[in-house]
């Protein structure tokens, strides 16, 4: 087994890599960078969160009473994660041209609740981890105004929304909706009525300035 001062050395090159990713971050840099250049970067982000977790476990099995901030390197970790993938999606959804005379503003991709449900099945196959909050938050975001907010008060808000009950409350929605679609609408407007009365001149009318006229 290694040595455990060569192994707390790597695990602190570790958590300097992950820092270093941390402090180099801002969205309006990173929204100016190749969207490949993001992906290496993110990439490189995931593979020193395994080695650090590697290493701790790799050390905790050498000296039980080590006591590393993991908690704080795990949440430093998902939020570097998650706005790598904010910048990501937007970046991938359009890209923003502007000029003198006029803005035009990036193209959204809004994807289905299908595809919603595909990318959820998608990580956990890949092994990855799923973090109910970050999904959440970024599902909601992708959603219409009204189903964000019909989510936000049909639900106790006493705790945390999950994935699951996020799921579930889309699928009774979608069900709904198409429910509704199925119903045909019948048109009740009602009909204008059109009068076909027609104005006949009297007469008797005469015009009072002018004489009658000679027979």
């Amino acid at each position: 087994m290694a040595d455990i001062k060569v192994l707390v050395a790597s695990r602190g090159r570790c958590k300097g890599a992950i820092t270093r990713l941390k402090n180099s971050y801002s969205e309006e840099s990173y929204t100016k960078m190749p969207v490949e250049k993001i992906k290496v970067k993110r990439q490189h982000l995931k593979e020193v969160y395994a080695d650090y977790n590697s290493l701790c476990a790799q050390i905790l099995a050498v000296d039980p009473q080590d006591n590393d901030d993991q908690a704080d390197v795990e949440e430093t970790y998902l939020d570097l994660l998650a706005n790598f993938d904010l910048v990501l999606n937007s970046l991938q959804g359009g890209n923003a041209a502007c000029s003198t005379s006029r803005i035009k503003l990036p193209n959204v991709v809004i994807p289905t609740f299908t595809e919603v449900k595909q990318h959820l099945a998608a990580l956990k196959n890949l092994g990855e981890p799923i973090w109910d909050s970050i999904i959440v938050c970024i599902v909601l975001r992708k959603l219409d105004m009204l189903t964000s907010r019909a989510f936000k008060m049909e639900r106790d808000n006493k705790s945390l929304p999950t994935v699951v009950e996020l799921t579930e409350f889309l699928e009774r929605r979608a069900l709904a909706l198409e429910t509704n679609d199925n119903i045909p609408v019948q048109n009740t407007r009602p009909q204008r009525l059109v009068s076909h009365a027609v104005a006949t001149p009297s007469a008797s009318a005469a015009c009072s300035y002018c004489p009658p006229a000679t027979p």
